[in-house]
């Protein structure tokens, strides 16, 4: 299925020589963020290995792996306790 969408041509612009694939990795991106998918499947989607993927990941200012302040935290905590 290929969906239609009409973009005003400003932002037409600002997507640049590849708008289709700038709109892909901005949704990946996001739902990356919503962790409704992860880096490794958005990077399959892209035809990327695991590494080219998290470096994708990471060149748009993400950090890997995608932890939140409190997965963070008790990720931190459960290690501690293993001590």
């Amino acid at each position: 299925m290929t969906p239609q969408l009409e973009l005003p041509d400003e932002v037409l612009t600002l997507l640049g020589n590849e708008p289709q694939r700038e709109v892909l990795e901005s949704v990946l991106l996001h739902f990356i963020q919503e962790e409704r998918m992860t880096v490794a499947k958005a990077g399959e989607i892209l035809g990327l290995d695991r590494i080219a993927a998290i470096q994708w990941y990471t060149s748009h200012g993400y950090t890997y792996p995608n932890y939140r302040v409190d997965e963070f935290i008790a990720h931190d905590l459960s290690y501690a306790e293993q001590d």
